[in-house]
């Protein structure tokens, strides 16, 4: 689960849905869902973070593959797959140009957040 910097959005990926859901704080209404298909198995992300920016205009998802969503649109702006990793943990660095994994056997890699780029 993640709440949006301004307060204004949550987003959790339900348990053995393959989906992140988004919602209104204040009126507890569903604003949308973002949907990523992996050979329809029975499964759940992993972890959900909003960018850091003000506007939480990003979310980025982890699991066999990191995606980063527009929030606004559900537009899929990246995916990032990497030699068969499960991903459980994804993060954005301080200075919000890179994004941050931490897979099973505990690698933590860093990503271009615009090109999905390995930096390091």
């Amino acid at each position: 689960m993640s709440v949006s910097p301004d307060g204004r959005r949550v987003a959790a990926g339900p348990y053995s849905q393959l989906l992140v859901k988004q919602w209104d704080t204040d009126s507890g209404k569903e604003l949308r869902r973002l949907e990523t298909d992996l050979g329809g198995r029975f499964t759940t992300v992993n972890d959900v973070k909003y960018s850091p920016f003000v506007d939480g205009t990003l979310i980025a998802t982890a699991k066999n593959q990191i995606n980063m969503w527009d929030v606004n649109s559900g537009s899929k702006k990246l995916e990032i797959k990497y030699q068969d990793q499960e991903f459980v943990s994804v993060s954005y660095t301080q200075d919000q140009r890179r994004i941050l994994s931490l897979d099973q056997g505990g690698v933590v890699r860093h990503w271009d957040k615009n090109t999905g780029a390995l930096l390091l």
